[in-house]
């Protein structure tokens, strides 16, 4: 293994506007590579650590994933099940139309909810910002209640589009489990895993301890601008949003996408998945009009969408990682990576949102650099 050009890599990215970035590869539940680069705080002085805390944003989605599959393993629940079953306010629903609203013809499933085919997308909602003015401390329930009065993109099944399907489905997780999300996570994924910091609690001490400082990007420049962190994508004070409200850093991150590179079992021996759950969350699921809405809004070249992940279908445009190699990223530009067929795991984080660079160049940059350190095509 030579991973020198992902050294040089890596130690090149304040050049491109990100300030610290943190890598950690895994192969076969060992780590065969770490670089962390850069500065943790805004005076540029101090550097950044393995330790560092990230805004982890739709990185939070693989750990709503594999939630449901584990509900979907343990037979109480079934992806072919109407929302409606679980949060009767969705029983009936309209979507936009050029003239206004048309009901909705068939109802929206677990099946439409974790693969982006349901019509909710990442609008306006202006019932749930009513609620959260008069109860900033609605429950994640109360707040996916609220939603299904706002209209869809489109009749469930017939387009895909990215937006806040995931954060439905946490809410059915509370509904069929009687837990908050958060303890489900805790108790089924992260305890057991070995996860020791993620949270959804930004006011968590470690997290307040550990967070790198936050950046927007200017893409025309490649540079950082200084803002506020204000938090996560959780939406009012109690929300625990499955779609983009975590924290984590590389070392808890790793847990995870390493076990799933692992047919389902964590480092510490802990089974988190079958194998053929796994097997479905990276099969393809879009049709040739879905699979044009997904690579339009998100230009992942030579992937499709499965249950909640990007899945690479085409090796045609460069990439070095096996078909069916999956996971997800993050609005500040982290990514996750699984490849089941070598047990590799991958997780990449920083703390600059809207970075184009990290989504154009630095994600399929240091996926191949991996592999070509490691010799595999």
């Amino acid at each position: 293994m030579n991973f020198e050009k992902l050294d040089k890599y890596m130690e090149d990215l304040a050049n491109h506007g990100v300030p610290a970035g943190d890598i950690l590869v895994f192969k076969n539940h060992e780590q065969i590579y770490r670089k962390t680069v850069g500065h943790r705080d805004y005076e540029l002085k101090e550097a950044a650590r393995p330790t560092d805390m990230y805004n982890i944003f739709s990185n939070s989605k693989l750990f709503l994933v594999v939630s449901i599959m584990q509900l979907v393993e343990r037979g109480e629940i079934s992806l072919e099940d109407k929302l409606s079953d679980y949060i009767p306010a969705y029983k009936e629903m309209y979507y936009k139309t050029r003239n206004g609203t048309e009901k909705a013809t068939t109802p929206i499933t677990l099946y439409h909810l974790i693969t982006m085919t349901s019509g909710l997308g990442y609008d306006a909602m202006p019932a749930v910002n009513a609620l959260l003015g008069q109860n900033p401390d609605a429950s994640t329930l109360e707040i996916i209640t609220a939603l299904a009065k706002e209209p869809l993109n489109f009749n469930p099944g017939e387009r895909w589009k990215y937006g806040r399907s995931h954060d439905v489905l946490a809410a059915v997780i509370e509904v069929k489990t009687g837990m908050s999300y958060g303890e489900y996570l805790k108790k089924n994924i992260m305890d057991p895993l070995g996860m020791k910091h993620t949270t959804f609690d930004f006011e968590n001490p470690y997290v307040q301890e550990n967070i790198s400082a936050y950046y927007s990007y200017d893409g025309v420049n490649q540079k950082e601008i200084r803002i506020e962190n204000k938090g996560t994508g959780n939406w009012g004070r109690k929300m625990e949003s499955a779609g983009g409200g975590l924290y984590s850093n590389c070392d808890d991150y790793i847990l995870l996408v390493d076990a799933l590179a692992n047919g389902g079992v964590g480092k510490n021996g802990y089974r988190v998945l079958s194998e053929e759950s796994i097997e479905k969350i990276k099969t393809p699921q879009l049709n040739v009009l879905m699979q044009g809405n997904f690579i339009a809004s998100h230009l992942k070249i030579g992937y499709s969408y499965g249950l909640g992940v990007r899945t690479l279908i085409d090796k045609g445009y460069g990439a070095r990682t096996p078909i069916g190699e999956f996971a997800w990223d993050a609005m500040t530009g982290g990514y996750g990576l699984v490849d089941t067929e070598n047990h590799i795991a991958v997780i990449y984080m920083q703390n600059v949102e809207n970075c184009t660079y990290a989504w154009r160049n630095i994600f399929p940059e240091t996926r191949d650099l991996i592999y070509e350190a490691l010799d595999i095509e």
